[in-house]
């Protein structure tokens, strides 16, 4: 939960516990759903937040996330449940009880500790299920809706107490019905990006995988692959799409795991795997399928131990230039 003054009590109807996370457009409270006979329901509440303008592009992006979350039911995607246009708009999601990879990864390197290979490995799976459910969507008529995330980062993948990962916030995703894609137009996170969408060319679902690819290499490595002074000088890394490879960074990882995140990440769209289900299976079988089955409890017992590791601001991760996990051990989640 995190800390903030003027939280409150009632939105949308629903009860106020407290608040989540916030990002630059909005804020995610922790809320209750109340009924007759005792009924309640715990929720996550998106909201546009209090300082921001509510303009036609504010509106437009929460009813985009909206209409979008309405066409994906997977266990590895935030559901979305209501939608309210009245206001300050608002998106009515499935709370999870957990942990974000940012967090996680952040709270590991506080206790000195490696994200395990097979909990790595575990998540990157757990994700490309769910993208290739929204990759794979079609509108009534047949024809593929076209589904991109377009902001796969640490903070967009919610991890469960359970081991069970979500992807959440599609706030920047398009479809067939969403006109934003235009030459030279680049939204997202620049350290997760693809390189085409550096450059700012039109996105297929291949995009994503580049993206899941990258946070695999930090999961993996401890390190970003693609770093500079500020936003533009990382853009121009993604663009170059060039890295040191993952076993340089950490020798333990197996060579079929490392073979798949090279695949993920290459500069063309067309030498990555067609599908994201093609790129699981490969994880998969790089890995061993019989070991993920049991690294889903680890990952959530991992989950639950992070939970009550008290953050240290100098294990951020993620800052232009920084490399989260340099020097770590190797731990398994269990010690």
């Amino acid at each position: 939960m995190v800390d903030a003054p003027e939280i409150p009590t009632s939105l949308a109807g629903y009860r106020v516990v407290g608040l989540l996370g916030q990002g630059t457009f909005s804020r995610v409270y922790h809320v209750v759903r109340e009924g007759g006979r005792g009924f309640s329901k715990e929720l996550a509440l998106k909201v546009v937040s209090p300082d921001v303008p509510v303009t036609d592009d504010v509106r437009r992006m929460f009813a985009d996330e909206a209409r979008i979350g309405s066409h994906l039911h997977h266990r590895n995607i935030v559901a979305v449940h209501e939608y309210g246009a009245e206001g300050r708009p608002w998106i009515l999601m499935d709370m999870v009880e957990g942990l974000d990879l940012r967090i996680l990864l952040r709270r590991l390197r506080a206790r000195g500790l490696w994200l395990p290979v097979s909990s790595a490995v575990e998540v990157a799976v757990q994700v490309l299920d769910g993208l290739q459910h929204a990759h794979a969507r079609r509108r009534d008529d047949g024809l593929p809706l076209g589904i991109v995330h377009r902001d796969l980062n640490p903070g967009n993948v919610l991890i469960s107490d359970d081991g069970c990962v979500k992807i959440a916030d599609f706030g920047l995703a398009r479809d067939g019905g969403t006109g934003d894609t235009q030459p030279g137009m680049t939204r997202g996170t620049a350290r997760f990006m693809s390189p085409e969408q550096a450059r700012g060319v039109e996105l297929d679902g291949r995009s994503d995988l580049f993206s899941v690819g990258t946070l695999l290499y930090v999961m993996l490595t401890g390190r970003l692959p693609f770093v500079g002074a500020n936003d533009r000088e990382v853009m121009k890394a993604v663009a170059r799409a060039q890295f040191r490879p993952v076993q340089l960074g950490r020798p333990q990882v197996p060579d079929g795991v490392a073979r798949a995140v090279h695949r993920l990440m290459a500069p063309s769209p067309a030498s990555r795997y067609p599908t994201a289900r093609d790129a699981a299976e490969a994880l998969a079988e790089a890995f061993d399928a019989h070991a993920l089955g049991r690294s889903g409890r680890e990952l959530g017992l991992l989950v639950r131990k992070a939970a009550v590791v008290v953050e240290e601001q100098t294990s951020e991760f993620d800052g232009p230039g920084v490399r989260y996990g340099d020097s770590l051990p190797e731990v398994p989640p269990s010690d």
